[in-house]
């Protein structure tokens, strides 16, 4: 629980007095239990019932994913953005929501980044969003013209790139 208290704290010390407001509970799971595929996250905020679930096993990655800081904070940046504004992504068009995830994945990714005070987020092993010193940086020049198919995760670089710079 070391680094969710962590991501707590530097929360609250940096204005999200919020996040006492709810319960977030947070669950270890086995991807056949959870009627879900090796393909899936490996890690996920479920923003119904504000709780956070982390893999026990997954063959596309070498680490389990509750012991991982930054997979672990990122998480919970998702739950600071819900405790913050809990309609960030539930009205609009279909492009709007995907856009709005897309802020919150750069906003969890910065999040996280902020809370261990790197620009990566370094889940170990491969991924398509594939970056050098982890799956992906905040220390990037990304614009979001330049983001094919628009994927949550890769707008999101662009916000957390704006955000590190800042």
């Amino acid at each position: 629980y070391y680094h969710l208290t962590r991501a707590r704290e530097f929360a609250i010390a940096n204005g999200a007095k919020e996040v006492d407001d709810h319960k977030v509970t947070f669950d270890v799971m086995q991807p056949v239990e959870a009627g879900r595929s090796a393909t899936q996250d490996h890690a996920f905020f479920s923003s119904g019932d504000m709780s956070i679930h982390f893999d026990a096993s997954n063959p596309r990655h070498n680490v389990h994913t509750a012991t991982d800081a930054s997979v672990i904070v990122h998480e919970y940046g998702h739950y600071v953005e819900r405790s913050l504004n809990p309609r960030y992504n539930s009205t609009g068009t279909s492009a709007e929501q995907n856009e709005a995830r897309g802020l919150g994945e750069g906003f969890a990714d910065f999040f996280g980044n902020s809370v261990l005070n790197t620009s990566e987020h370094a889940l170990v092993q491969h991924s398509k969003y594939n970056h050098e010193g982890g799956i992906r940086s905040s220390k990037n020049t990304k614009k979001y013209q330049d983001i094919e198919g628009k994927e949550v995760h890769l707008m999101g670089a662009v916000f957390s790139g704006m955000s590190w710079d800042m």
